[in-house]
């Protein structure tokens, strides 16, 4: 079911130079989770590509964003796999159409990781675009973004982001007598190697959040203030985005992004997901916050807190692993009451929840 994986040093693509292993790590990797570990000269840290990815590819997917620079206008959406990508995206497209209707176009014809940059350019018809990335912005060419790129990072809790991730990836995994790989064997490759496909997600947020925190065109937001506070964040993004979006088009949108009504909304993109991965596969699963709970164990809980806890003690990232009702210390409301024309609509923690 599983196997260690060997140090072999390569070429991908005849350019980049990679390593698809390391004995060094011992960690068992899942078979099925392989990933290319690529060194690119541009970028902080090396890019992790899953190889199911990378054998797909068109050789200048990686060298196309080495010489492109995103059009003017355009809107960038950096996370992590299982962050909130697609909530995210969604309220982004819906903001920047100024109507609360799903896109018609799949978010993965502007993802940076499926199709040549070029090739993303032609393919999106509507314009602003929201191009997407797993990579963080520090593995992004540096002339990628245009100085006024307004661009919004989406983070959410790391013991969701890691329970939402086993399930997203399980069905790329061999089924061992008919059954899916178990949660217990994926858990410690998800929370410790570094081929973890697109790289670890505390690895990405700490490059977003040292380096990008106090940046003007970057706005973090948190999938749990989307789900919890939907109406305030979609005005933060907004703002940030730089629309006037109207209190009904927030309201409409809002609704529109509750999972049970996306996953209705957005059938033909499950259909078109679980045809490539397997009837049980699905890209809104649950959507919630805490789904941890009814799956780490006592000690995986406590080893992952031993290493979150020391990774954030000195960032102090406002992560909340459980559900509740928004508070006024929240992260995003404190971005509110900083956020000129914001501070009036801020009043008590119940008042404004719907």
């Amino acid at each position: 079911m599983e196997q260690v994986a060997s140090a072999s040093n390569c070429v991908i693509y005849g350019k980049y130079p990679c390593v698809d292993g390391d004995e060094e790590e011992a960690i068992k990797h899942p078979v099925g989770m392989e990933s290319f570990i690529i060194h690119l000269s541009y970028a902080v840290s090396p890019v992790v590509i899953p190889a199911q990815v990378a054998v797909k590819w068109h050789n200048d997917v990686i060298q196309s964003l080495e010489d492109q620079t995103m059009a003017k206008g355009d809107f960038l959406l950096v996370s992590a796999p299982k962050a909130g990508t697609h909530l995210a995206w969604e309220i982004m497209s819906m903001l920047a159409n100024g109507k609360a209707t799903y896109s018609t176009e799949p978010k993965h014809l502007t993802w940076c990781e499926f199709l040549p940059f070029p090739e993303i350019l032609r393919q999106g018809e509507r314009r602003p675009r929201i191009i997407n990335t797993h990579r963080s912005l520090s593995q992004l060419p540096p002339n990628f973004r245009l100085n006024s790129t307004k661009t919004v990072a989406c983070m959410r809790n790391p013991k969701d982001v890691l329970v939402s991730f086993y399930y997203h990836m399980r069905n790329g995994v061999p089924k061992v007598n008919g059954e899916f790989i178990k949660f217990d064997d994926m858990f410690d490759f998800l929370l410790r190697s570094k081929y973890v496909p697109f790289g670890r997600t505390l690895d990405h947020y700490a490059d977003i959040w040292d380096n990008y925190r106090d940046d003007p065109n970057t706005l973090i937001i948190f999938f749990e203030d989307i789900k919890e506070n939907p109406t305030q964040t979609i005005r933060l993004i907004a703002e940030h985005m730089e629309i006037s979006a109207s209190e009904d088009l927030i309201a409409r949108i809002a609704m529109a992004i509750d999972i049970s009504v996306m996953r209705e909304g957005k059938y033909c993109t499950e259909r078109q997901f679980r045809h490539r991965y397997g009837e049980n596969a699905t890209l809104y699963r649950k959507g919630e916050i805490g789904d941890w709970k009814n799956h780490f164990s006592c000690q995986q809980n406590i080893e992952f807190d031993n290493i979150f806890n020391l990774w954030n003690s000195d960032r102090r990232i406002p992560f909340r692993f459980e559900p509740s009702l928004p508070s006024p210390h929240s992260y995003v409301h404190k971005l509110l009451e900083h956020s000129l024309g914001w501070r009036e609509r801020i009043t008590s923690r119940d008042s404004k929840i719907h």
